[in-house]
């Protein structure tokens, strides 16, 4: 591998030698030579035999790398990552996830012909299950926004991508810092955030982000994370998450709204529900999570 790759794909990973090796599998057999990207796995404090798996893997193909980060979190992962690559860009893929072959090309692509500073990937879901979630709809976990490339702007793209199929210019990071370690999952406690805080920090310092749909993430769903009272409670998580990024932007007015807004929802929602039911099991989900998510929102804008 060359010492200066133009890629660092980092794969940060906890306790997820279930699925870890096809995610590592799909970064080996990419369309452009190894010699210009690495793949980092960042361990981060595994118990399992994640660094097993890893071994393997770097032992049999020299442009990856095993790194172990003690220090458990998300963010922490993340920020090991960009203090280990190597590469111009920095791609970030979960373990749950495998990547087409043009990925690693794609981005390069993307880079070369627009002025992208961060790039976003074409996500498709699936579930590992014989039988489909009654409260599964791929228009909730997919992000599919066609065939052609685009840049993403604000209003309406307002916190940045999933870093699961992202992938960013490492220099971004000397110029606004690194993931904020206030935000996401640490010890497996369920909140969210680092990505988006991330996302809303670049966009607020004029970055530009692009939808690139050659570049594509296919991501695994366990059934657990379909539950029910499961997707409420991370719909909850996502937005006091939200409420945390925008609360010192929002003049006092528009805190009173979002603080207003998640009981306007419940109404509206306790009126249709009927309704919203014989839409579908999948539509009734999702209305119900829209009114948890306001109301994770409201407790952290003030």
């Amino acid at each position: 591998m060359a010492e200066t790759p133009e890629i660092s794909v980092a794969v940060c990973t906890y306790n997820r030698a279930d699925v870890l090796p096809k995610c590592l599998e799909s970064l080996t057999n990419q369309t452009i030579d190894s010699n210009l990207f690495e793949v980092l796995i960042i361990d981060n404090n595994s118990t399992d035999n994640t660094k097993k798996i890893a071994d393997d893997f770097c032992e049999k193909y020299n442009n990856f790398r095993y790194v172990f980060e003690t220090r458990q979190g998300h963010s922490q992962a993340r920020n090991r990552a960009i203090a280990e690559a190597k590469g111009k860009y920095l791609a970030y893929i979960d373990d749950d996830e495998t990547v087409n072959r043009e990925f690693a090309q794609s981005i390069l692509d993307c880079f070369n012909e627009t002025d992208a500073d961060v790039i976003g990937a074409q996500l498709f879901t699936w579930v590992d299950s014989p039988k489909k979630p009654v409260f599964y709809n791929p228009k909730i976990y997919d992000f599919d926004l066609g065939t052609e490339r685009k840049q993403m702007t604000p209003p309406g793209f307002d916190f940045g991508f999933g870093c699961g199929h992202s992938c960013f210019k490492k220099s971004l990071f000397d110029e606004v810092g690194l993931f904020s370690e206030n935000f996401g999952i640490i010890n497996g406690k369920l909140q969210m955030g680092e990505d988006s805080e991330m996302g809303y920090r670049l966009l607020k310092a004029g970055k530009k982000f692009y939808y690139e749909p050659k570049m594509k993430v296919r991501h695994k769903l366990r059934p657990k994370e379909l539950e029910f009272i499961g997707s409420l409670k991370r719909s909850y998580n996502v937005g006091a998450g939200i409420g945390k990024i925008i609360k010192n932007d929002l003049p006092l007015l528009k805190k009173l709204k979002k603080i207003a807004a998640p009981f306007a929802y419940a109404i509206q929602f306790l009126f249709l529900f009927p309704f919203y039911w014989i839409k579908g099991p999948g539509f009734f989900a999702k209305k119900l999570r829209n009114v948890f998510f306001a109301f994770g929102v409201a407790k952290n804008v003030l």
